[in-house]
This record gives C-alpha cells, structure tokens and sequence, in this order.
C-alpha cells in the first residue's frame, strides 16, 4: 500500500513538474560519510542545473538506507555496498580507509607499523557498530593483538580532532582526511604485510520502482562524475543501474 501511495506522488509531482517548467523533488537517503564529504560536491552541482528541485536528504547507516530504499522513503541511496535482491545498486568508487597520526607521532616519522607496535598506542575507534569499527577491530584481532589503550568516541570529526591533538591513532576513510593529509598535520601509517583496506561505495535504488526526472537527472550527474552508465529508467528488474569501469578510490578534491 505504501509502494502505491508513492507511485502515485511520484505520478502527481511529475505532472506537476510538467506544468511547472520544472522541479519536483529529490529524496536521497545516505550513509553519514558519504553525506558529509561526498554528497555536497553532487548536489552543488545538481542545485546549479536543477534550481527548482527541493531536496531532502536523510542519513543512516547503510543498512538503513537500504531500508529507507526498500520502503519508498528515499529514491535514491549511498551506502556500503551490501547486496539485496530487491535493489539495484552500482559501484561508485572505493572508500579506502587508513591509518592516520598526528604529524609528530613517532609511527609517522617511521611511516610503517607492525600491529604489534601499533597495539602498543592508544588506538581511537569511532561509532561502535559500523563498519568502519569492526574494519579497525578486526586488524588487531586477526593479528592476535589488542591495544593497550583505546579511546572510544561516536563522532568520526571528533576522532580525526583527537588524532590531531596527538591522542592517539585511527582508522579514517581518506575521503574525510584529505584536506588535512594535504596540509601535513595528519601522515598515514602503512600496516607491514597488510593489504590496503577499503570499502565499495554505491549509489542504490529499488527494482521496479520508477523515478521523477529529478531523481533520474541526479543519476545522470552521477553517472558523469563517477563514470559509471545509467541506463533509462523502464521500471523493469536489472535495468536503471549498471557498472561500466572499476570504481577507483574516490578524491573529493
């Protein structure tokens, strides 16, 4: 029943953009992430072609945003890629998450760090639960090591600001530490005999489901900036989103 309600919003405000010249809305459900240092480029420059669209934008983690997807809340979702039979998603590009330190940590004049030696730091992990706290867990648990100290926080600003302050080390995906790796006050530790870790982000919608052209032009912006083709809407299943290169790591410079 509330598939069909929405389907008869998105029939009404689609005639409604006809007459208008024009606009409609865009709903967009997003991973906290990605909504922080991602999203904002996209939607300068879809608000400088589309100025009449009003756009919504709600976060959650990327079981959520599937959920949102799935029950017609959002149109479109950015999340780590997940995998579900009722959606459709494509790749965007991949999150790589690092080890970072204040500028003049010692692990960062050396540049490479045994777990072992990582362990023995007081090691800052952010927002139990998520992914990004399981991905720095488990490089201690698969080493068979634990730090000596951790500072726990729910806010992936406030870890970076702590790492700053010379508190401790973190996990962070390098989308949200360009602009201070760029300025040299954070230097990334590489993990002796471990392989870079990164996580698949993808823009997602639900089969079946047909979109307004607000929603479609923004999965066109996407498409162009990451790259991928997306493919016209006929509100069929497997059609509306497909890969066409690699996703790359994502610069949001």
């Amino acid at each position: 029943a509330q598939r069909t309600l929405q389907a008869a919003r998105d029939a009404a405000e689609a005639v409604h953009a006809l007459r208008a010249g024009g606009g409609g809305s865009l709903v967009i459900g997003t991973a906290p992430t990605v909504g922080t240092y991602v999203l904002p480029g996209l939607l300068q420059r879809y608000a400088a072609a589309q100025p009449n669209v009003e756009i919504s934008i709600r976060t959650g983690r990327s079981q959520e945003v599937s959920q949102m997807v799935l029950d017609d809340e959002v149109q479109i979702g950015f999340e780590r890629e997940l995998g579900h039979a009722e959606i459709e998603s494509v790749p965007l590009y991949e999150d790589d998450i690092v080890l970072l330190a204040s500028r003049t940590h010692p692990l960062a004049v050396q540049g490479i760090a045994t777990p072992a030696e990582i362990a023995n730091e007081a090691v800052i992990f952010f927002d139990t639960g998520s992914s990004y706290h399981s991905i720095s867990q488990a490089v201690f648990h698969n080493s068979g090591v634990a730090p000596r100290h951790s500072i726990d926080v729910d806010s992936l600003e406030m870890a970076k600001r702590l790492v700053l302050r010379g508190l401790g080390l973190a996990f962070l995906p390098k989308v949200a530490v360009e602009e201070d790796l760029k300025r040299g006050e954070l230097a990334p530790i590489d993990i002796e005999s471990a392989m870079p870790i990164r996580r698949s982000i993808a823009v997602i919608r639900r089969r079946r489901r047909s979109l307004s052209d607000a929603a479609l032009s923004f999965l066109s912006l996407v498409g162009h900036v990451f790259n991928v083709e997306v493919m016209p809407d006929v509100g069929q299943p497997g059609r509306g989103l497909s890969r066409r290169l690699p996703a790359a790591p994502y610069s949001a410079g």
